[in-house]
């Protein structure tokens, strides 16, 4: 498999980091809300708060992902 075919979503990037996710809220100026609407695919963030958060977790942007709707 090729690293660009693997997939991390928010959540599992924010926990991999080791941060809570007021914690990680707090650090992208957004509010907890905010991030758990991320962290569940409920809100689909803008470009530049995805960069932000790939920084964040150290993820590259590509492999960074909302978790897939079922």
């Amino acid at each position: 498999m090729d690293r660009k075919d693997v997939r991390i979503t928010y959540a599992a990037a924010r926990v991999n980091k080791g941060l809570l996710q007021k914690d990680a809220a707090k650090q992208l100026n957004i509010s907890e809300k905010t991030l758990i609407g991320y962290e569940s695919g409920k809100v689909i963030p803008q470009w530049d708060r995805h960069k932000e958060m790939s920084a964040l977790y150290e993820i590259p942007e590509e492999m960074l992902c909302s978790p897939r709707k079922s």
